[in-house]
């Protein structure tokens, strides 16, 4: 194969690999905002079911505290 072709697909495989990196991320920051959607709506059923309702604005602005509760409650 000559140099100049052999050039061209390296230049097009590093091209589509960046592409694959980017599109990982991307898809582990949605996967990630999902799991994190799914555990605190998980944790704010659990306050309801204990009635603890009284909470909820503390797991809204304290992550210490809601990763505190997280961990009591087995939510992961």
């Amino acid at each position: 194969m000559c140099e100049a072709l052999q050039r061209i697909m390296a230049t097009d495989l590093h091209k589509a690999e960046e592409r694959g990196i980017e599109l990982g991320k991307e898809l582990g920051k949605e996967l990630g905002k999902e799991k994190a959607e799914a555990n605190f709506l998980r944790l704010i059923s659990k306050l309801l079911s204990l009635g603890r309702s009284r909470d909820f604005g503390k797991i809204a602005s304290d992550r210490e505290y809601r990763e505190k509760l997280y961990a009591e409650f087995g939510i992961e």
